[in-house]
């Protein structure tokens, strides 16, 4: 379907509206809207964590424009079809899809995927949640892939990993030492744990408010390489 307000204004999207409605009229977490479209330009290179079936992956795409790159991270056999496919649909916006999980270091892992809520993690719950699809995934981490040269530093990433947020983030040590990205993570339940982690890099945070499904969202930036500090982002 096309969307039919925000940002995307007119875009195809392929997902299930009946849980994510806003989806459709453009109006989906507007604070994290509000974030990307001030922090991410034209040329940057963004990084979505946990894409899901890529609705900010495609704002992304708009943002960076055709001198930019987009690379859009999800392992869940549910929602990694429809990103693709979504993708696809909107080849102009120059997004690649990588089927991964994104971790501490290359490997594989068990992983659980729920079709009727859209969210995945990692893990075997299908004792818990019987509609658990569970699969071993593939694994990466950013350092590991920028080291080798396989993709660019970024400038921004998204970060929405249902609870493996500290795990993402250790995975990118020497990216967050030298490159400074900006970040917009979800909290499930590690806000205190990101907030003193990230302090070590120098960065500092600003808590939006709650995204989809209750969860706090952080908008957390560093300083810039020649010690400036950003301006901090307050909810509106």
């Amino acid at each position: 379907m096309r969307i039919l307000g925000g940002p995307l204004f007119g875009r195809r999207l392929t997902a299930d509206f009946s849980v994510r409605t806003q989806y459709l009229v453009g109006r989906y977490e507007p604070e994290v809207t509000r974030v990307i479209c001030s922090k991410v330009h034209g040329g940057q290179t963004a990084y979505d964590v946990g894409a899901h079936v890529g609705y900010f992956s495609l704002l992304f795409g708009k943002l960076v424009k055709n001198n930019g790159r987009v690379f859009a991270f999800e392992p869940s056999p549910h929602a990694f079809p429809l990103l693709t496919l979504n993708c696809l649909h909107n080849s102009d916006l120059n997004v690649e899809t990588l089927e991964l999980a994104m971790g501490e270091a290359p490997g594989t892992e068990t992983f659980s995927s729920f079709e009727a809520v859209g969210s995945s993690r990692f893990g075997n719950e299908r004792d818990q949640f019987p509609d658990a699809k569970v699969v071993e995934v593939k694994v990466e981490s950013i350092d590991h892939l920028v080291a080798t040269g396989a993709l660019p530093p970024p400038d921004f990433a998204k970060i929405d990993v249902e609870g493996a947020e500290l795990r993402v983030l250790e995975g990118m040590r020497t990216v967050l030492a030298l490159h400074h990205p900006v970040l917009l993570i979800e909290a499930h339940e590690t806000e205190e744990a990101l907030r003193t982690y990230l302090a070590d890099y120098s960065y500092r945070s600003s808590t939006l408010g709650r995204g989809w499904g209750g969860q706090h969202l952080l908008f957390v930036y560093a300083p810039t390489p020649q010690g400036a500090q950003s301006a901090v982002v307050s909810p509106q």
